[in-house]
């Protein structure tokens, strides 16, 4: 689901979550919340939590039944990628719960 073209425009401004990627699973079904944004400058990474805590709002607030499935984070980093793996970038998206990929990512891997 494209949350940019599915959440009516009242808020046109707010910072939305990109995707959506419903994944249907034993024991229980979830979904992959997928972020495609640029990663080529450090303050990139506070852009990105600023749209996870807005999408952790969002449905805690307006989608219950979406907060209750299972659930993961991700960013698929776009272009060039300014930090690097242990940097301490890549360890704050960590402790947000974010999963980081660069340019590519494999869904049996998340």
């Amino acid at each position: 689901m494209n949350l940019e073209h599915a959440l009516p425009p009242r808020q046109p401004n707010d910072p939305r979550w990109d995707y959506a990627i419903g994944i249907a699973g034993l024991p229980r079904d979830a979904v992959l919340w997928l972020e495609v944004h640029p990663a080529s400058s450090t303050g990139n990474v506070a852009e990105v939590l600023h749209k996870l805590a807005w999408l952790k709002t969002w449905m805690q607030g307006n989608a219950p039944a979406l907060w209750r499935l299972g659930r993961r984070f991700g960013w698929l980093a776009t272009g060039r990628v300014a930090f690097r793996p242990g940097s301490p970038q890549r360890l704050k998206v960590a402790q947000h719960g974010l999963v980081f990929r660069a340019r590519q990512l494999d869904l049996d891997q998340f």
